[in-house]
């Protein structure tokens, strides 16, 4: 399992210039299937759409990667959408950018910056994620302890990613591998020693990223 940035959710980003109008959708895709089939869905969406522009890259080495410039000239749309998403290092990722043509020519130049910009609205429409690695533990306590155990994990960095409440409490946790001794020290702590931890499969933890203010 290797750490990669993808998308937080679908995002839509709306702008004109020179009277055309341009749509970003972003959304994640974990397979060349799911993204192509999200194209085929905006293209159907946007029948009457002047372009459906779109981009493409899926894996976590960013090996599968695919642009179209839907009938703009050749380098100036599909191209600069791809480029929007290596520039942050985004896979299993889709962008697609419609245009309705609002009858002033942009230039090649123009168009260029134009869907790199359309791009990166949508990226930041959607929200970017480091998805990281991590292991799940699950604590299993009884009612009465859960409040106070609660408070001393959380005081220690560590909340719960699921809550069970059946005959006792299943509290699981998604824990980075370089925070398990300091996660095991907190669960003895918060629970006096009686506690125990049971491993309970691998998992990814999802870190925010703060786009900077560059949509070209």
């Amino acid at each position: 399992m290797t750490p990669y940035v993808t998308l937080a959710g679908p995002g839509t980003a709306e702008w004109t210039v020179e009277r055309s109008r341009f749509i970003a959708y972003a959304r994640p895709a974990e397979s060349e299937a799911e993204a192509r089939e999200f194209i085929q869905s905006m293209q159907k969406k946007h029948w009457d759409a002047t372009h459906n522009v779109s981009a493409y890259v899926v894996g976590v080495d960013h090996r599968i990667q695919h642009a179209d410039d839907d009938g703009e000239p050749a380098g100036t749309a599909g191209r600069p959408v791809l480029e929007a998403l290596l520039a942050r290092e985004v896979t299993n990722a889709v962008v697609v950018v419609t245009r309705y043509f609002g009858g002033i020519k942009l230039g090649a130049g123009g168009l260029i910056r134009a869907y790199r910009k359309s791009a990166h609205l949508g990226l930041r429409a959607a929200g970017l994620i480091r998805r990281r690695p991590a292991v799940r533990y699950r604590l299993t306590l009884s009612y009465a302890d859960v409040e106070a155990v609660q408070a001393v994990l959380a005081r220690a960095g560590f909340r719960p990613a699921d809550v069970a409440y059946l005959d006792v409490v299943g509290l699981v946790f998604a824990v980075l591998p370089d925070e398990t001794e300091a996660f095991f020290s907190a669960v003895a702590a918060a629970t006096r020693g009686r506690g125990r931890a049971a491993f309970d499969g691998a998992t990814w933890l999802d870190e925010p990223i703060v786009p900077a203010d560059d949509e070209g």
